[in-house]
């Protein structure tokens, strides 16, 4: 005569089968509980509910991955970690993304495109439900990874060589423009011009500013100065620039965290503004509490961050979406860095 083997409750192997065996319902139904959806009986709910606390159903990760569960996950990689530009579009993605109950698997990629592709295919693996990328480039091979593997993503920060790739960005080029026509109006001898690493953003700024800067400016570029700690030891440079000239100067930065670097270094060598002037560009919260308050381009980056996040949830809730490609209009910001 055979035994009947007798479940123990607290077990931690019990099932979905399992539960749903002993609710006397589907499996299809468990898992709608487990997933938050209302569209449960409410006598049904108690009775999968109450299963589940007497048994103490612990749902494994892996096993609702592997069964096309929704993990709540969303990866999120962005170029650098002291950024206050970086922190401030994370603040906002994060904004949306809790209300809708998700958490983040954040990744710094430092501006290494290898290992870009490599935290993508780590996030893909680890079956997040999509992914918000800054790329290091607008034909990033993150990009086309992502693509290929059809999970929901949104580029932030750049626009992506394929058109079909939704995206929120700032309107760098046009950003660059107002710089340029703000300095034609104000009189200088020199124009230095000052960026850091050589992704679109800069680029575009840069262009945007040189194409309609007036002809008769000296105009020289540095390059390759790409964080507050190289703008302070850059600010020899600027401060030799101004003896040079034997008049004011303006200085373009490219970022505002290399503009904080610079004018926080060359302030007790030189007058602000009178000597040297200052324009940055991103608007991050330290610009205005600068001992010389910066003049900068605002691109609203809380919200470029909460864009992509909402934009991000209705591609995974498959819902009609009007516009997939966002370009944030920039605004100057004038302070007293600049005459």
């Amino acid at each position: 005569m055979g035994v009947m083997k007798q479940e123990r409750r607290g077990s931690s192997s019990i099932t979905i089968a399992d539960i749903a065996r002993l609710a006397n319902t589907s499996k299809a139904t468990v898992s709608r509980v487990l997933n938050g959806n209302m569209k449960v009986r409410p006598e049904m709910r108690e009775r999968i509910v109450s299963v589940i606390e007497e048994y103490g159903f612990t749902p494994n990760r892996y096993a609702r991955c592997l069964a096309g569960v929704p993990t709540h996950m969303i990866g999120v990689v962005v170029s650098e970690l002291a950024n206050f530009f970086f922190t401030e579009v994370v603040e906002g993605i994060d904004s949306v993304l809790s209300q809708h109950d998700y958490s983040m698997l954040m990744s710094f990629s430092n501006w290494d495109a290898e290992k870009e592709l490599r935290i993508v295919n780590m996030l893909i693996k680890n079956h997040v439900d999509g992914v918000i990328l800054s790329a290091t480039a607008p034909n990033s091979p993150a990009i086309a990874v992502l693509k290929a593997a059809s999970i929901p993503f949104v580029v932030v920060n750049c626009i992506p060589d394929d058109p079909e790739v939704p995206y929120v960005c700032g309107d760098n080029y046009e950003g660059g423009r107002l710089v340029a026509e703000y300095l034609n109006g104000q009189d200088y001898g020199k124009v230095l011009v000052v960026t850091g690493f050589d992704d679109q953003p800069m680029k575009l700024r840069c262009q945007g500013f040189l194409d309609h800067l007036r002809v008769s400016y000296d105009i020289r570029h540095y390059e390759n100065v790409p964080t507050a700690e190289e703008g302070r030891r850059f600010a020899d440079t600027i401060v030799e620039e101004q003896r040079q000239n034997r008049g004011p100067v303006v200085v373009f930065v490219s970022n505002d965290n290399v503009a904080i670097g610079v004018e926080n270094s060359i302030a007790k060598d030189v007058r602000i503004p009178e000597d040297v002037s200052i324009v940055g560009y991103d608007d991050i919260l330290p610009a205005s509490f600068c001992k010389v308050p910066l003049t900068t381009v605002s691109q609203d980056i809380f919200h470029m961050g909460s864009f992509a996040a909402e934009l991000l949830v209705d591609l995974i809730s498959r819902v009609e979406i009007e516009k997939q490609h966002i370009l944030i209009a920039p605004k100057l910001v004038i302070r007293e860095s600049t005459r």
